[in-house]
């Protein structure tokens, strides 16, 4: 409280000029922003049907995912532009990391959420300098294609069970 006290102070006392550049600087970012996008999916590799893996959720496995993205072999990185590319040509790019800009603090994106125009739309609307999970000279830490493949063949049944000798 005494923080929050203390910067009210500080601002009551800006000059109007200092006052006006004060407002676009902290309060405009939070006011102007984007609608949030809808969550999109998450990728068929982190869609676990076994209870116990997927702590009895429908939607998905997060935490599998989030393991995964552990190793550095499993995922690579692709800035904003090389994503739009990716995805227009066909390519699903699911994350390997938390997304979350701030302001506003929501997360846009979860490890094994497959990333949608839309997510790449806000975050190119979004006008902030904060962004936890993305770096602009990195891009997105997004899983490779032979990482989801791996997981997606490890989670078919093994063939020769329950058949006749």
């Amino acid at each position: 409280m005494k923080v929050a006290r203390d910067i009210d102070d500080k601002v009551r006392d800006l000059s109007m000029i200092e006052r006006s550049i004060h407002d676009q600087q902290f309060l405009s970012p939070a006011r102007k922003q984007p609608p949030l996008p809808n969550f999109s999916a998450f990728h068929s590799a982190f869609r676990a049907t076994d209870s116990f893996t997927n702590m009895g959720t429908p939607d998905g496995d997060i935490r599998s995912a989030y393991y995964l993205s552990y190793d550095n072999a499993n995922c690579e990185y692709l800035n904003l532009t090389e994503a739009e590319g990716a995805i227009a040509g066909g390519r699903e790019l699911v994350s390997a990391r938390l997304v979350t800009p701030y302001p506003p603090g929501s997360a846009i994106l979860v490890p094994g959420q497959v990333i949608s125009p839309a997510i790449l739309q806000y975050l190119r609307a979004l006008n902030v300098r904060e962004i936890h999970g993305f770096r602009p000279e990195q891009g997105f830490r997004v899983f490779t294609e032979k990482a989801l493949t791996r997981v997606l063949d490890a989670q078919k049944p093994s063939p020769g069970h329950g058949g006749a000798s």
